[in-house]
């Protein structure tokens, strides 16, 4: 006995078939793709248009909130503005209240240093 192996049946392994013709010969194909690239382009449109809608309306509310952010600073700009007018009221009405007080000093000053002689009554006596 010899140490020769035998042989083993060899199995075959099926295999797709392959399309004896192209898919671009076959016109059925050619018009499906046509129409499916229709359809993948007016996908495509309709996506751009929703993107351009969504940052239109981005651009919308941003521009409100800068309107609204400029008004806030506006109205700010106006308090302060209208606080600064009655602090220089207030401070020339102090002003004017100094300058009176003053001035009534002065003049009460003067009236205590030379007293206006008033002319007084005369005392008669009535021999009875």
């Amino acid at each position: 006995m010899s140490n020769k192996k035998i042989p083993s049946k060899k199995t075959k392994i099926a295999k797709h078939k392959k399309k004896s013709r192209g898919e671009l010969d076959n016109p059925k194909f050619l018009s499906n793709k046509n129409a499916m690239l229709e359809l993948i382009e007016q996908a495509a449109g309709k996506e751009a248009e929703r993107e351009n809608k969504k940052l239109a309306k981005r651009l919308q509310v941003a521009k409100i909130i800068e309107e609204k952010e400029a008004q806030k600073e506006q109205k700010k700009e106006d308090k302060k503005e209208q606080l600064e007018q009655v602090k220089r009221e207030y401070l020339e009405s102090k002003k004017k209240k100094k300058a009176e007080s003053r001035k009534q000093k002065i003049k009460t000053m003067r009236e205590k240093e030379n007293p206006v002689e008033t002319k007084k009554a005369k005392k008669v006596r009535f021999a009875l």
